[in-house]
């Protein structure tokens, strides 16, 4: 897999290719970029990669001006000590959201989200809308509802009333009306 890292601090930028390339030899960064206008005069002349890692607060701006501005189709795994994104990032082809510091298991998990569901959208072998389907059929028939937790009260919420699900220092949050609630499930 061709990935390019878009990350303002060049110690982070090399130790986040050095995870993956851990992670899985046969991975290869192609590029490492340090701002939003570096990033766009890049991708505007290139497009053989197939994930991008991003920062979102980088030196010059938000890295969401990159995606506002290009057209990609390539899956996001936005990383990023700022949490408050989350739901912007989903919005810019984001697939995973990793909080910093991350970890190998982290990196590692997100890199198998995008092999478990074979995105390689640079070459458009699969469109969003289909990913989106997977993600929603996997576990629908499954499980109608989920128990999730508030103080001392313990509330059972329908699956199909969950805007998003997200992870936080490895607690598992579903956002309903945009309202967190902790729950056991992965």
């Amino acid at each position: 897999m061709k990935i390019v890292i878009i990350e303002d601090e060049e110690i982070t930028s090399k130790d986040l290719e050095d995870t993956i390339v851990k992670i899985n030899p046969e991975h290869t960064v192609v590029k490492r970029l340090f701002s939003v206008t570096e990033s766009i005069a890049f991708f505007k002349e290139n497009n053989d990669f197939d994930l991008i890692f991003s920062d979102i607060e980088l030196g010059d701006g938000l890295s969401f001006e990159i995606f506002s501005e290009l057209s990609l189709k390539t899956p996001v795994i936005f990383c990023t000590a700022f949490n408050e994104y989350a739901l912007k990032a989903f919005e810019a082809n984001g697939i995973d959201y990793v909080l910093k510091p991350y970890d190998q298991k982290s990196i590692e998990r997100s890199l198998n989200k995008v092999s478990y569901f074979n995105i390689d959208n640079s070459r458009g072998s699969t469109e969003y809308a289909t990913l989106f389907d997977s993600i929603l059929a996997m576990d629908k028939n499954k499980v109608k509802s989920v128990l999730t937790y508030q103080g001392e009260r313990i509330i059972p919420i329908k699956v199909n009333e969950i805007d998003m699900v997200c992870l936080e220092n490895e607690i598992v949050y579903a956002i309903r009306n945009g309202k967190p609630a902790r729950i056991n499930h992965t």
